[in-house]
């Protein structure tokens, strides 16, 4: 029942002009909420936060495909920064296979993203990776998120991509 509601509203969407705006403003409300979720995801309101993010893995997952779907520079960003900032929550609640799966997707269409973002999502697709025994490939992606790193001065995240190596080697 729900899908059918959801179906009808995207053709009345579609139909006024108004379903890229809305899809819009869907992934960025959820790129905020991820966002704002990621930093709570490792102290003491973890629990509060993962059940939230649970509670909207449909709505996250649509972002996601939208964003991934887009071949503009603005929608690419979107869903590398969604799929980065989602990665302790792919292993916390998800899976690592699908947060790899949506990770290695927005990667492989990254160019002329932003490098903060480019390397963010490396070092976690690189600690998601180490994660599945898969240690060579997981220090690969760990060293091109270095090389980022360093080139836009990030100091802790140079730390995070060198702890991840070491982990990996």
């Amino acid at each position: 029942m729900l899908e059918t509601i959801r179906e009808y509203g995207l053709e009345c969407l579609s139909t006024c002009g108004e379903e890229e705006a809305t899809r819009q403003a869907h992934a960025t409300y959820y790129l905020h909420l991820a966002e704002e979720a990621e930093i709570h995801l490792f102290g003491a309101g973890q629990v509060h936060w993962s059940k939230r993010l649970e509670r909207e893995q449909d709505n996250l997952r649509a972002a996601l495909s939208w964003s991934l779907e887009q071949g503009d520079k603005a929608r690419r960003e979107t869903a590398l920064r969604l799929t980065g900032t989602l990665a302790h929550f792919s292993f916390m609640r998800w899976s690592v296979s699908e947060g790899r799966a949506w990770l290695d997707r927005a990667l492989a269409n990254s160019e002329g993203i932003s490098p903060s973002v480019r390397a963010k999502a490396l070092v976690n697709a690189g600690w998601l990776a180490y994660l599945q025994g898969e240690s060579e490939r997981a220090e690969a992606l760990c060293q091109q998120s270095l090389a980022l790193q360093r080139e836009v001065s990030d100091i802790r995240g140079m730390a995070w991509s060198l702890y991840h190596l070491e982990r990996s080697s």
